[in-house]
C-alpha cells in the first residue's frame, strides 16, 4: 500500500484532518518499532520514536489527542483492505471465502460473486440484506 493511499484512507476514516508533517503511515510506523510495548509507553518516548523513524515532530498532547476511535478505525480498515485484496485477487471459480465478523467492505463481496466464487460470513444482528430481483412478481387485484 502506498504512501499516498495510506494518507487518503487516513481522511477517509477521519484520522489525519488536514494536510500537516503527521501522515497516515506514522501510526502504523510507531506499531511496527514499538509492536506491542506502544500500549504501555509513555507518550514522550512515542514521539521521540516517531521524530527519529519519519521525521515527524508531534507533541505528547498532539499524539495523546490523535489516539481516538479514527485511530482504532485506520489500522482496522487498513488490514482489510491488504487481506481483502490479497484474497480476492486468489480466488478461483467454486473457491469459497470466509469472512469474520463482519470486517469486510460489501464491495468485496461483489467482487468475489464476480470471480464466480462463494462468501461465507457471519453478519451483525441490525444488518439488513436485500436481493435484487430484476423481475418482481406483480400480484393483481381481485
Amino acid at each position: 500500500m502506498s504512501s499516498q493511499a495510506l494518507q487518503e484512507l487516513a481522511k477517509e476514516d477521519s484520522f489525519v484532518r488536514r494536510t500537516s508533517k503527521y501522515g497516515g503511515k506514522d501510526p502504523l510506523s510507531l506499531c511496527v518499532w514499538f509492536s506491542q510495548e506502544v500500549a504501555i509507553a509513555f507518550l514522550s518516548q512515542l514521539c521521540s520514536q516517531l521524530e527519529s523513524t519519519t521525521g515527524a515532530l508531534v507533541s505528547p498532547k498532539g499524539l495523546n489527542e490523535r489516539f481516538n476511535p479514527a485511530a482504532v478505525q485506520f489500522p482496522r480498515d487498513i488490514l482489510t483492505q491488504l487481506l481483502g485484496s490479497e484474497c480476492i485477487a486468489s480466488l478461483r471459480p467454486g473457491d469459497v471465502r470466509i469472512c469474520d465478523l463482519g470486517y469486510f467492505p460489501l464491495k468485496d463481496f461483489r467482487a468475489i460473486n464476480e470471480k464466480k466464487a462463494f462468501f461465507l460470513s457471519c453478519l451483525k444482528l441490525n444488518t439488513r440484506v436485500y436481493m435484487m430481483n430484476p423481475n418482481p412478481e406483480i400480484f393483481h387485484n381481485g
